[in-house]
């Protein structure tokens, strides 16, 4: 067992925060030295916020391992509980035994598992419920234009750049509201634009990236105004971009194309999740869609006994009693002969199912006071990525008939 160490990052965080209060103690001092502790500062924060993403020290400990749905357990002491990770992914290594990695919520690397197999690896996800098939993985992709190799460099030296016109500009603008230069109103004007600057950089660099869901059912994209949904049946393809000539040889593609049938491709870029994954040769991001689409094309299932469920011409309001009617009645009746429990839950938990059929029978499963139908269908709308169908499941375990209706909504779909 693997797991990441924080005594580096905090070596660098304290440096930071000396920087930064040297920083203010020699712009209230009038001081010269004003730029070196500013300059520390900003290198300690880069530095450690690098080793901290890509380059992090693993703790190695050994012992009985119990993996289980309620998390890892470490000779009888809970690592992980289920509430904390997000989806797991077993990465074989050149010349050594695979590794099942293990992410939090927004695709953080938590720790890893060596293994004897990658069928060991599959073995144990599936009994954590951290497989494809039950999980959803989160990866925060660098932007398809902001993440080129020039545009960082160019973005690195933009402080340098714009660093003494913006300085120039703030004491201009001190002057004109009559603030003496080296009055603490002087300092607090300067340290108050030059940290709005920052962090309006940091904002939009953030809301820049893409993050990628990869869910059982499919695949949501969310960027910079932007939001998108994408079907498995959707894709043609997983197409690598060409990696560039080097002096040592051709190096690793930094991401690929999600190639649609209709033949739109969408760019993603993955380099940094393989640098973090300490793996150049291996596109960690591309694999996990590829389990997905495998996983989901062996649990493809139908049933016409789901007829019902269908909204067909109704007004929402209509089809939600519809649905209660249908859950309401007794087992002799509806469920009894024409579909039963297990058919729904079937229907819920099948990734390839009609979005508003899976709705539906959360709809019917969770109508009523039983609690462990409810908990059932929250773990499942855990596990969706479509954010509308995630949030009708979660309003129908929920009983919240305005969250539900809201859901249901967004959700739209076939009437017939």
């Amino acid at each position: 067992m693997l797991l990441r160490t924080w005594r580096v990052v905090g070596v660098f965080a304290a440096i930071t925060l000396a920087a930064v209060l040297g920083s203010v103690a020699a712009g209230l001092t009038h001081s010269e030295l004003l730029g070196l502790p500013m300059c520390v500062g900003l290198f300690s924060a880069v530095l450690g916020a690098s080793f901290w993403k890509y380059q992090y020290l693993p703790t190695r400990r050994t012992g009985q391992l119990v993996v289980t749905e309620r998390g890892i357990e470490l000779d009888g002491v809970m690592l992980f509980g289920r509430d904390t990770l997000s989806r797991g992914a077993v990465c074989p290594l050149y010349g050594q035994k695979p590794r099942v990695r293990l992410l939090g919520h927004d695709g953080e690397l938590l720790g890893q598992i060596e293994v004897a197999s990658e069928a060991e690896g599959q073995a144990l996800l599936r009994a954590g419920k951290l497989d494809a098939l039950h999980a959803v993985a989160t990866y925060r992709l660098s932007s398809y234009w902001l993440g080129r190799m020039w545009v960082i460099v160019l973005l690195g030296w933009l402080p340098v750049l714009i660093g003494m016109p913006l300085a120039l500009g703030i004491s201009g603008l001190a002057d004109r509201i009559g603030l003496r230069e080296g009055s603490a109103g002087h300092s607090a004007l300067f340290f108050t634009l030059i940290g709005l600057v920052a962090l309006g950089g940091v904002l939009l660099w953030r809301r820049a990236r893409l993050v990628l869901r990869i869910g059982p059912d499919g695949l949501h994209l969310r960027g910079l105004g932007r939001r998108r949904f994408v079907r498995y049946e959707q894709v043609a393809e997983l197409r690598p971009w060409p990696g560039q000539d080097t002096a040592h040889g051709r190096a690793a593609s930094e991401g690929f194309d999600l190639v649609l049938h209709g033949g739109e491709a969408i760019h993603l870029r993955t380099l940094a999740q393989r640098l973090a994954s300490g793996q150049a040769q291996i596109d960690i991001v591309a694999e996990q869609v590829r389990e997905a689409m495998r996983a989901r094309a062996g649990e493809r299932r139908g049933s016409t006994e789901l007829e019902l469920l269908r909204r067909g011409p109704r007004s929402l309001d209509d089809w939600l009693r519809h649905l209660r009617r249908l859950a309401a009645q007794d087992a002799a009746g509806y469920r009894g002969a024409v579909v039963g429990e297990d058919a729904l839950w079937q229907a819920l938990e099948d990734p390839a199912a009609d979005s508003c059929q899976r709705a539906a029978s959360a709809v019917v499963l969770c109508f009523g006071g039983a609690e462990a139908p409810r908990q059932r269908a929250r773990q499942v709308a855990a596990a969706t990525a479509l954010p509308e169908l995630r949030s009708a499941i979660e309003a129908a375990a929920d009983g919240d008939d305005d969250a539900l209706t809201e859901a249901l909504e967004r959700l739209g779909g076939p009437r017939s």
